[in-house]
């Protein structure tokens, strides 16, 4: 016999819209262009947040670090960008 392949155990939430995010927490019954306005209300500034956060977790790597936070990544190797 055939065992069903389990799902994902975190897929994470890459490429989902705050919206959706949001939604999926709320009971399904709240429909309606009311609680539409407020799941995107909500979204709108989570979207800010989450576009924080991906620009901070870029500065940690050398490979996508810019400015200051790249001179800082090359420093903890002992690296010194030149100055022109």
């Amino acid at each position: 016999m055939l065992l069903p392949i389990p799902p994902t155990p975190n897929p994470g939430v890459q490429n989902q819209a705050p919206e959706g995010f949001i939604r999926q927490f709320l009971n399904p019954a709240l429909q309606g262009d009311a609680w539409t306005a407020i799941v995107a209300a909500l979204g709108s500034g989570d979207a800010t947040n989450w576009d924080n956060a991906e620009y901070a977790f870029d500065q940690l790597f050398i490979s996508s670090a810019s400015e200051q936070f790249l001179d800082r990544q090359l420093a903890d190797n002992g690296i010194n960008r030149p100055r022109g």
